[in-house]
């Protein structure tokens, strides 16, 4: 099969890089690893120019200029950054999946999640309770006001709360607070989620987590969560008032709302001054985050079993990324670094609220250059870009062009043909790659770094027998 597609994306790779491909200069240097990033946002340039590995092979930058393409990694800011992933060798990696957006647009998430109750039973139902009750407007205007107004005659009017999100924005940009349904606009596109009025507080202030996720493979999926991140604090103690329903201090824990106060607002919680992060023997520095590792120790004072909590978090994210594996194609090459944002209320249940497909990778403080830039490193590792010679690529690309790849007898018959190119293009694939073959579905990375399988595992199993119980 590999052969195959080989064959298929030479015939592409050599009509459009046949006339140049002999004066490209990366074509002097066999097993030079090339990498691509974009430069328009300095942050993610210079932390991943930091974090690619050292494999024994050199790395190189793309100038840019060779109309061939034949770098081994590119990393873009955005998703909606155009590649065309025909034009690309099958063991090129690249940092985005073309239709990501199924899962970090919130109103499409949760159409995916409604569709999986409706497909898999009510027995899904409630396992896939993983994201607050949410309505799209316009469309589901209606029914939200509804919603509304029951809530209403089931809780105190303090406590009927509601958080309005675009659907495109990030970083707590256009999200607001609301108490009156009649606040809501319905002519723009958001989301409109239930209010988690009952969030786990520490020493009173409200908290959210920011995990990372690795997905290698969608269909099948492939997933990897990182075992270390954030908890982000709001820096105002937790208030459900109906005059204070406006401080963002109180109510969002976005690091670029908390970190720009006033008047005491970009101060951290006493709490998480004392953060520590791996082994190290003084406090890092996180502003108003902590380290996943501080937190865990700040929840096990407050007897909370952090394992327990850790494994319903890995439920929700299988989840989330089984509701939309169907509807994001598979692609060879793509791999994704995701945000996942999760909240945790007063009965230790977590929550979803939102998934990000180009987490900040911004350094503001030392905490953030100790997670991130070791994130991004275990990260570029685990997909682990092979290596390829070039000058073997162009024997081929010249091969393929010339049909000099297989040199037949005229009465060997069409299969006998097809058999010899096919052992020719073998030996090419072979040559080009040093005997070695991209990793297989299944087969688990050499470098893990601070990666935990969460997919294919136990935990996925389970959550696909739901779908099995139903007979479906």
């Amino acid at each position: 099969h590999s052969v195959d597609v080989f064959l298929l994306q030479v015939c592409v790779f050599s009509t459009k890089c046949f006339p140049s491909i002999s004066a490209s200069p990366s074509v002097e240097s066999p097993f030079l690893q090339v990498f691509r990033v974009s430069r328009k946002h300095p942050e993610v340039y210079s932390i991943v120019k930091k974090g690619l590995p050292n494999n024994g092979v050199s790395w190189t930058e793309d100038n840019k200029e060779d109309p061939c393409e034949t770098w081994n990694l590119m990393w873009t800011w955005s998703s909606k950054v155009f590649v065309n992933h025909s034009n690309l060798l099958v063991w090129q990696r690249i940092n985005h999946y073309p239709r990501i957006k199924e899962l970090t647009r919130k109103d499409l998430l949760k159409l995916h999640l409604e569709s999986c109750q409706r497909l898999y039973g009510t027995h899904f139902e409630g396992a896939l309770n993983v994201m607050p009750t949410t309505f799209n407007l316009p469309k589901e205007y209606i029914s939200f006001v509804e919603q509304f107004h029951t809530d209403c005659s089931d809780f105190f009017p303090s406590s009927n709360l509601w958080i309005v999100k675009p659907i495109n924005l990030s970083r707590g940009r256009g999200i607001c607070i609301i108490n009156d349904a009649s606040r809501v606009t319905h002519r723009e596109p958001v989301v409109v989620q239930r209010y988690i009025n009952n969030p786990f507080l520490i020493d009173g202030f409200k908290w959210d987590m920011r995990l990372y996720v690795l997905v290698t493979s969608f269909n099948p999926l492939e997933a990897f969560i990182y075992k270390e991140g954030f908890a982000r604090f709001a820096t105002h103690a937790y208030s459900k008032s109906p005059a204070d329903i406006t401080n963002k201090f109180i109510h969002l824990t976005n690091s670029s709302i908390q970190g720009n106060g006033n008047d005491g607002a970009a101060q951290p919680p006493d709490v998480i001054k004392n953060g520590r992060v791996y082994d190290c023997s003084h406090c890092i520095d996180g502003g108003t985050k902590c380290s996943l590792q501080h937190l865990t120790s700040l929840l096990s004072d407050r007897s909370v079993d952090f394992s327990a909590l850790w494994d319903q978090i890995v439920n929700v994210i299988l989840r989330a990324l089984f509701a939309v594996q169907d509807s994001i194609p598979h692609q060879a090459n793509s791999f994704e670094l995701l945000g996942f944002d999760i909240m945790v209320d007063e009965h230790q249940k977590p929550w979803l609220l939102e998934a990000n497909s180009s987490p900040s990778l911004t350094i503001s403080s030392p905490l953030d250059k100790i997670i991130k830039e070791t994130l991004v490193h275990d990260t570029i590792a685990l997909v682990d870009p092979p290596a390829f010679d070039r000058r073997a690529l162009h024997r081929a690309v010249h091969n393929t062009m010339n049909g000099t790849n297989a040199k037949v007898k005229p009465d060997r018959g069409i299969h006998s043909e097809t058999f010899d190119r096919h052992r020719a293009m073998n030996g090419d694939l072979t040559s080009i790659l040093g005997g070695k073959l991209p990793r297989q579905y299944g087969d688990l990375p050499t470098k893990l770094g601070n990666y935990s399988q969460i997919a294919p595992s136990r935990a996925y199993d389970k959550v696909k027998s739901h779908t099995r119980r139903e007979g479906k």
